[in-house]
Order: C-alpha cells, then structure tokens, then sequence
C-alpha cells in the first residue's frame, strides 16, 4: 500500500491530479516490469498495441527519436526481429495470466478506423469519452504508415522465414514482394 501511494504521489506530480484516476504509460519495453505494475495494481486493465511484424522492425531500425536502452541495441533487421519475437512471446504469456483485464488493438485498426478504436479502448478502461478533446498534431516521429515494410524487402529479405513465422503467430497477412 505504502509504494502504490508513493507512486501516485509521484504521478500526480506529473498530471497535476490528486490521486489520478488513470495512469498511462506508453513505453512497450516496460512490459518487462509488468509484474510489478501487477503487484501494485492488482486490478489494472493493460492495453496492448501491437503492429504488423514487418512495419515493427522496419520502425525500430529507422527510429527517429531517443532510443530506450532496449531500442538502442537494435542494429540490423535480425535484432529487431528477435526483440520483436521476445515481446510477442510476452504479451501471448500476458493474455493467458491477464485475461479479461488485457485489451488488444492492432496499430493499423486505429490508423483506419480510429473513433471506433478509441471508442473500444475507453470502454473497456471504463473511461467516458471526452468529445472535445482536439485532435493532436501529426508526429514525424509517429513512423512510417503500415505496409511501407514492402518497400524495403531488400533490406529484410534475408529474414524472410523469421518475419513468415513472427506474422503467422501473430495474425498478420506476409505477402512480400518478389
């Protein structure tokens, strides 16, 4: 009790709100400290943004933005994949223990239909839309639109079988040029 009161003093340093009634935090390495979000917060709903193998890879390597310490080792598109297949293998070992409290949105459903997107992520947070709220501006940071993977194939050619079975567990289309 006495950390989860530490860590909302601490948040409400950040969003002005005493306490806060909901907490997000948008950095993927911190699944790796899930367990302890989990301990504190028994109870937290987790949403899960996943995003097409390919564009995920090709995003960690073009990053243009500080790296974490986990992106920064992400030298070549092998790298990418194999921290791409660690935290799929997370977040399916997360689904089974989460259950009900896991929410999963692919990137690229947002992109396409983003009202009825964010409309499935506030319901299941139990949060009520706030229709005012302004669009934000466009990031060039935000990365490369889903599918621009294919018009880099040279450079992940030679992981083809690695990427076939990353889509494959994950549900995504591979269909790359030829």
């Amino acid at each position: 009790a006495a950390m989860r009161e530490h860590y909302a003093l601490l948040a409400n340093q950040h969003v002005g709100r005493d306490p806060p009634r909901h907490v997000i935090d948008a950095t993927g390495a911190n699944l790796l400290c899930l367990d302890r979000v989990l301990a504190l917060f028994p109870a937290a709903r987790i949403v899960l943004v996943v995003r097409h193998p390919a564009d995920q890879a090709l995003a960690g390597l073009t990053a243009l933005y500080a790296p974490s310490a986990l992106t920064a080792q992400l030298l070549d598109p092998g790298d990418c994949l194999t921290l791409i297949d660690q935290i799929n293998t997370v977040a399916r070992s997360l689904g089974r223990a989460l259950g009900d409290n896991l929410h999963v949105l692919r990137y690229e459903t947002f992109l396409e239909e983003p009202r009825v997107a964010l409309a499935s992520v506030l319901k299941f947070l139990d949060v009520p839309a706030r229709p005012r709220v302004k669009p934000k501006t466009p990031d060039v940071r935000e990365g490369f639109p889903p599918g621009q993977w294919k018009h880099y194939w040279p450079v992940l050619r030679e992981h083809r079988s690695t990427l076939e079975a990353l889509c494959t567990a994950s549900g995504y289309p591979f269909a790359p040029p030829e």
